[in-house]
C-alpha cells in the first residue's frame, strides 16, 4: 500500500522550514531549556519537538549515568502520560529529543526524560533505526558547528492506545538542517530494521511536491 502525502500537508503539519510552525495546533507548548514540545491533550503526546544542537556541547561531557523518567508537571494530571502507561504495552518509551544529544550537563539530560518528550515507539525502530538518526544529528552538529532538528509525530483520527489513553503514533519524521544541508527521514511505527539497516532507506525528499511513502 502506498500512502501519498502532499507537500502542502507536510508544510502545515510537519516541517517548520516550509512555513511558520505556529500553524500547527498545539494544546500546550512546553519550553525546556534547550528544546520545545508541542503537546496534544487528545493524544497525551507530542505533535512535534524542535531544538538546535551545538557541536561544542554534544560531546562535552557525555554523562554516563541516566536519570529516571518523570511525569511532566506543566501538564494537568488528566493530560499527562506516565511510566505506568507503558507497562506490558509492547512499546519502548521512545525519546523524541535524544538523551545522548543532551548529556553534556545534568540539567539538560534531566529535561529530556520528561514523559512529554516520550512516545510509544516500536522497539526495533527505536533501537536500530531511530538511534542512527540521533547519531547523525550529533555528527552533523560537530561537523557544521550547529544543526536544527524538527521531529513531527503523526496520529490517526482514532489511534490505538496504551495505558490510560496514550495514543500510539503511526509514523514520525525527523528533519535535520544546517547551512547547505537538509535531510528528512520518515519512519512507520512498526517493526523495521536491525543493527545493519541503512538509514538512507528511510530518507525522503524534503522539498518534493508529493511524497510516496511505502
Amino acid at each position: 500500500m502506498v500512502i501519498r502525502i502532499f507537500y502542502a500537508t507536510l508544510c502545515i503539519f510537519i516541517f517548520y522550514s516550509c512555513g511558520n510552525n505556529n500553524s500547527i495546533s498545539c494544546d500546550k507548548m512546553i519550553y525546556k531549556k534547550n528544546y520545545k514540545i508541542c503537546y496534544s491533550y487528545k493524544n497525551k503526546g507530542a505533535k512535534y519537538v524542535s531544538y538546535t544542537l551545538f557541536g561544542n556541547l554534544v560531546n562535552k561531557n557525555n554523562l554516563t549515568q541516566r536519570v529516571n523518567f518523570y511525569t511532566e508537571k506543566e501538564l494537568n494530571g488528566k493530560y499527562q502520560s506516565k511510566q505506568v502507561d507503558y507497562l506490558n504495552s509492547g512499546y519502548d518509551k521512545g525519546h523524541l529529543a535524544s538523551d545522548a544529544s543532551f548529556d553534556y550537563d545534568q540539567e539538560n539530560l534531566y529535561s529530556v526524560y520528561s514523559m512529554a518528550n516520550i512516545i510509544p515507539q516500536d522497539s526495533y525502530t527505536n533501537r536500530y533505526i531511530w538511534f542512527k538518526t540521533e547519531q547523525l544529528e550529533r555528527e552533523l552538529a560537530v561537523k557544521m558547528q550547529e544543526v536544527d532538528i524538527f521531529i513531527g509525530v503523526l496520529y490517526r483520527n482514532n489511534p490505538k492506545k496504551i495505558g490510560n489513553n496514550v495514543s500510539i503514533p503511526y509514523a514520525y519524521y525527523k528533519k535535520l538542517s544546517t547551512l547547505g544541508y537538509e535531510k528528512c527521514f520518515y519512519f512507520k511505527n512498526k517493526k523495521s530494521g536491525n543493527k545493519n539497516s541503512n538509514l538512507e532507506n528511510y530518507e525522503i525528499n524534503c522539498n518534493s511536491n508529493s511524497l510516496e511513502l511505502g
